[in-house]
């Protein structure tokens, strides 16, 4: 299991808690109840979804507030911004619209402009990933990405495009 690891001797460190991004080795360690991000009343022009090993250590909130960010929701990892951090950390989604968690509403927003692929994401709202997909309709447009999450409290369903 590469997501937790107990490091012992001169490699634990000083700090409680510390997450490294494999294969670039990029490491963050701190004490995770040392920072408190904001949470964001909506989302920012990105929005970013954290490495596991970010989520697992606890350090989602000091890594936000040490790259200007804010989570979606206190009980989402989801991370939102307007400038992408160069970071391996987070996997950044430009985001295209944010609707009510209504498949009615999201194949009224992609019907203009349908994509030929769906990613869909979810952390803690339970949703079939396959039937939410095929609902969709499909087209020629670049594929998007459909992120289920709370904003605010509320769930919502944000429409993205997976930045390179």
């Amino acid at each position: 299991c590469r997501e937790a690891t107990v490091w012992f001797g001169c490699l634990a460190g000083t700090d409680t808690f510390r997450a490294t991004v494999l294969p670039t080795g990029e490491t963050i360690s701190a004490d995770p109840l040392s920072a408190w991000t904001n949470v964001a009343t909506q989302p920012g022009t990105f929005l970013f979804d954290p490495d596991p090993s970010l989520v697992r250590s606890g350090l989602v909130d000091v890594f936000a507030e040490q790259q200007n960010l804010q989570r979606l929701d206190r009980e989402e990892e989801y991370l939102t911004g307007d400038a992408v951090p160069s970071s391996a950390f987070v996997t950044a989604f430009e985001v295209e619209a944010v609707l009510p968690n209504s498949p009615k509403e999201l194949r009224r927003h992609l019907r203009d402009k349908p994509s030929r692929y769906y990613e869909v994401k979810c952390r803690h709202i339970p949703t079939n990933a396959d039937t939410l997909r095929r609902q969709l309709p499909t087209g020629d447009a670049e594929p998007r990405v459909i992120i289920v999450c709370r904003i605010s409290g509320r769930s919502h369903l944000v429409v993205a495009r997976r930045v390179a």
